[in-house]
């Protein structure tokens, strides 16, 4: 009975969500400090600074700016979430 719950209890921490969440950040050297005058960006949802607005991934800004966003992990998609490699994920999976 006890090592059941110890299952059940070491599968509800598996499937809480977690979060990572950015705290500072500095570019601090390369060509995107000494020439091209990049800055730290924490983007924060909903943001602009895209096209299309609120996504991340190669080469999306094409700029020597540091982009940074807070994590989270083990949440339920609400809608589909669009990808530009593999399949799209459907809303309602855990992500």
């Amino acid at each position: 009975m006890q090592s059941m719950l110890a299952m059940a209890a070491g599968a509800a921490l598996l499937l809480s969500s977690a979060h990572a969440t950015v705290i500072a950040g500095e570019v601090t050297g390369g060509t995107a400090f000494t020439t091209d005058g990049g800055i730290f960006v924490k983007l924060t949802v909903p943001f602009t600074e895209s096209n299309p607005d609120n996504t991340i991934g190669n080469d999306t800004f094409d700029d020597s700016n540091l982009y940074a966003v807070d994590e989270e992990q083990n949440v339920m998609s609400d809608d589909i979430i669009m990808t530009d490699v593999g399949m799209d994920v459907p809303a309602g999976v855990i992500v």
